[in-house]
């Protein structure tokens, strides 16, 4: 009998510590599943704007590389 108050105290100490959590750590679904939607949707976004930035360097690149050929030609057509 005394194990089973035992474990009835014990429990009411457990609830209680979980009500008396804090409540900017709520792990409800809805929290949850709303957290999960908000960090992909800026998982996403965060990889566009990486690849615009790539698409942007290989851009460049290439500009570069065309220009650095004009002058090369225009180097070799001097000598």
């Amino acid at each position: 009998m005394n194990l089973r108050k035992s474990l009835h105290d014990h429990s009411k100490k457990v609830h209680t510590k979980k009500s008396s959590r804090d409540p900017s750590r709520d792990l409800s679904i809805p929290v949850l599943i709303r957290t999960i939607r908000r960090l992909t949707k800026e998982k996403v976004q965060m990889a566009s704007e990486v690849s615009c930035m790539l698409r942007n360097q290989v851009v460049e690149r290439v500009s570069a590389k065309e220009e650095a050929n004009i002058l090369q030609a225009e180097l070799d057509s001097q000598t």
